[in-house]
């Protein structure tokens, strides 16, 4: 089994706590950090090219790849691509009210994270957790970091339904202005309409795409 150290600027090596290549790399773009495996200079987020970088992940079996705008990374070997998602939750008081976040990656980024193999198994898992406390749709925070959805935050209308999100962009014109559910691009809508916002000239110009 491979042992794999990140090196990160001015806060030394550590080990870490996987044996999956694949979840190393993406940890270490988290921190910005550099990767070795069994002492092998691997990828440098900040000390090699992106050329550098990619040639050297090729040769490890990962491919890199740009997609909306982001740098992403899966198995060279498709097979080895196993939709997966993490879940850890940080439960907290805020001026007297408890509040509770759910941290949801495609990657194991804690010890405690629990894993589910879709986001519909997720959602379950958040509903029977919050109907065994008061909260109030405000205390309950949802946030995914993934390859398919970046940084995204769902809503109660979003979880609370017993079914797999899909992702949806919205455009304006020739401009990309955000993504998430196709409920939630609808209520930018909506919410830049009641705005009026000045370059909002036409309802039609709006286009909300699903995601590929």
């Amino acid at each position: 089994m491979p042992t794999f150290k990140m090196d990160r600027l001015y806060e030394g090596t550590r080990t870490l706590k996987t044996d999956d290549l694949l979840t190393a790399v993406k940890e270490t773009c988290n921190y910005e950090g550099d990767l070795y495996v069994d002492g092998e200079l691997v990828l440098s987020c900040l000390g090699l090219s992106y050329e550098d970088n990619t040639e050297s992940l090729l040769r490890h079996g990962i491919t890199s790849y740009v997609k909306d705008g982001t740098r992403l990374y899966k198995y060279t070997d498709e097979s080895k691509n196993i939709k997966k998602y993490f879940v850890n939750l940080y439960q907290y008081d805020w001026d007297g009210v408890n509040k509770v976040q759910f941290n949801i990656h495609d990657y194991r980024n804690g010890a405690n994270d629990v894993e589910f193999s879709t986001l519909r198994d997720v959602f379950t898992s958040i509903r029977t957790h919050t109907e065994q406390f008061p909260y109030g749709p405000e205390d309950v925070h949802v946030i995914i970091w993934s390859d398919e959805w970046g940084c995204t935050s769902f809503s109660p209308e979003d979880w609370k339904i017993d079914e797999e999100p899909v992702r949806y962009d919205l455009f304006y014109e020739e401009g990309k202005l955000t993504h998430g559910t196709k409920r939630s691009c609808e209520e930018r809508i909506a919410r830049l309409l009641a705005l009026k916002a000045k370059w909002v000239t036409d309802v039609n110009n709006f286009k909300i795409i699903r995601y590929a």
